[in-house]
C-alpha cells in the first residue's frame, strides 16, 4: 500500500510537472509571439522612419539647392545694384555739370555778344550806306569839277577836293575793311552761336535722355530696394528654415540613434529567440523524456494496480469482516459495561450493607478484581473469535 501511494504521488508530481512545463511552454510561445510582433512593428517603424528620413533629406537637399540659387541671385542683384548706384552717381554728376553749363551765364553771354555784334553790324551797315551816298555825291562833285577843270586851271579848291576824296576813299576802304572784318566776325559768331545752339540742343536732349535714364534707374533702384527688402525677408525665412533644418537634423540624428538601438534590440531579440528556440528544443526533449517516463510509470502503475486489485479486494473484504467483528465487540463491550455497572452497584449495596452490619465485604478471588475477572473472560472470548476469523480468512486465500 505504501509503495502504491508513493507511485501515485510520483505520478501526480509528474503530471503537475508536465502541466507546469506545458504552461511554461505556452507562456514561452506567447512571449515569442509577442516579441516577434514587437520585432515586426519595430521593423515597420524603422522602415517608415527610414522613408521619412530619406524624404526629409531630399527636401533638405532641394531646399539647400534653392537657397544656394537664391543666394546666387541675391549676390548678382547686389552687384547689379552696386553698378546701378555707381552709374546713378555718375549720371547725377554729369547732369549737374550739364545743368551748370546750360543754366550758366555762358549762353547768356553768347546771346548778349551776338545781339551786340548784330547792333554794331547794323550801325556799320548804316554808316557804310551813308559813306557810299557821300562818296557818290563826291564822285558827282568831282565829275563837275573835272568838267570845270577844262575851263579852269588847277586851283587850290580842286586840290583840296582831291585830297578830301582821297581821304574819303581811304576812310571808305578802312570802313570796308572794318565792315568785312565785322561781317566775318559776325559770321563766325553766328556760326559759333549756331554750334552753341546745336550743342545746347544736344545737351538738352542728353539731359532729357539722362533724366529718363535717371528716372528709370531710380525705378530700378526702388525695385531693387523692394527686392532687397524681399531678399531680407527671404534671408529671415532662410534663417527660420535653417533653424528648422537644424531641428530636423537633430530629429534625424535621434531617429538614427533610435534606429541603431532598434537594430541592436532586434539583434538581441533574434539572438534571444535563437537561444529560446534552443531552450525550447531542450524543453521539448525534456518533456518527451518526462512523457516517456510518465508512460513507463503509468504502465507500472497499471501493472501494480492490476496486481494489487485482488489484494485490495481481499483486504476490503477482511476490513469489512473486521468492521463487523469490531461492531459486534463494541455491542458486547457495551452490554458488558452495563452488566459491570450493575454489578458495581450491587457490590456497593453489599458493601453498604456490610458496613451497616459491622462486617467485612465480600472479596473476589485472590489477585483479581471483579472488573478484571469480567474483562479477562471477555478478552479471552474476543481474541479467540478474532483468531478463528483470521485463520478462516487465511484459509480462504
Amino acid at each position: 500500500m505504501e509503495e502504491l501511494e508513493e507511485v501515485i504521488s510520483d505520478v501526480k508530481e509528474i503530471q503537475n510537472e508536465k502541466q507546469k512545463l506545458a504552461e511554461d511552454l505556452a507562456n514561452f510561445q506567447a512571449n515569442i509571439s509577442q516579441e516577434m510582433e514587437k520585432v515586426v512593428s519595430l521593423l515597420s517603424t524603422v522602415t517608415s522612419e527610414s522613408a521619412d528620413v530619406q524624404s526629409k533629406t531630399m527636401e533638405r537637399n532641394d531646399l539647400l539647392k534653392e537657397l544656394a540659387d537664391v543666394n546666387a541671385v541675391l549676390r548678382q542683384r547686389g552687384e547689379t545694384l552696386s553698378k546701378l548706384n555707381m552709374k546713378v552717381s555718375d549720371l547725377e554728376a554729369e547732369n549737374n555739370k550739364l545743368r551748370s553749363v546750360v543754366d550758366g551765364s555762358k549762353v547768356d553771354q553768347l546771346n548778349e555778344n551776338e545781339d551786340k555784334f548784330r547792333l554794331q553790324l547794323e550801325e556799320l551797315k548804316e554808316e557804310n550806306t551813308m559813306l557810299k551816298s557821300r562818296l557818290k555825291d563826291l564822285d558827282e562833285g568831282s565829275a563837275q569839277d573835272r568838267s570845270a577843270h577844262d575851263s579852269e586851271i588847277l586851283s587850290t579848291s580842286t586840290v583840296s577836293k582831291a585830297e578830301e576824296i582821297r581821304r574819303l576813299r581811304e576812310i571808305d576802304d578802312s570802313f570796308e575793311e572794318r565792315y568785312n572784318k565785322l561781317k566775318a566776325l559776325a559770321i563766325k559768331l553766328k556760326k559759333k552761336s549756331a554750334e552753341q545752339a546745336v550743342e545746347v540742343a544736344t545737351l538738352q536732349s542728353d539731359k532729357e535722355v539722362l533724366s529718363a535714364e535717371l528716372t528709370e534707374l531710380k525705378g530700378k533702384l526702388k525695385s531693387a530696394v523692394t527686392e532687397r527688402e524681399g531678399s531680407f525677408k527671404l534671408c529671415q525665412n532662410y534663417k527660420a528654415l535653417q533653424e528648422s533644418l537644424d531641428v530636423l537634423q537633430d530629429e534625424l540624428d535621434s531617429k538614427k540613434k533610435e534606429c541603431n538601438q532598434l537594430k541592436k534590440d532586434l539583434d538581441s531579440v533574434v539572438h534571444s529567440g535563437s537561444d529560446a528556440k534552443v531552450e525550447l528544443m531542450e524543453t521539448k526533449e525534456q518533456l518527451a523524456t518526462v512523457q516517456k517516463e510518465l508512460q513507463d510509470v503509468s504502465k507500472k502503475y497499471a501493472e501494480l494496480e492490476e496486481s494489487s486489485r485482488g489484494n485490495v479486494e481481499q483486504l476490503s473484504s477482511d476490513l469489512n469482516g473486521l468492521k463487523s467483528i469490531v461492531s459486534k465487540y463494541e455491542s458486547e463491550i457495551k452490554s458488558l459495561k452495563e452488566s459491570l455497572d450493575a454489578e458495581r452497584a450491587k457490590v456497593k449495596d453489599v458493601e453498604v450493607k456490610v458496613k451497616l452490619r459491622g462486617g467485612h465485604p465480600m472479596t473476589p478471588s485472590r489477585g483479581m478484581t471483579p472488573e478484571a475477572s469480567w474483562g479477562s473472560s471477555h478478552d479471552s472470548i474476543s481474541w479467540d473469535d478474532s483468531r478463528s476469523f483470521v485463520e478462516s480468512s487465511h484459509d480462504t486465500e
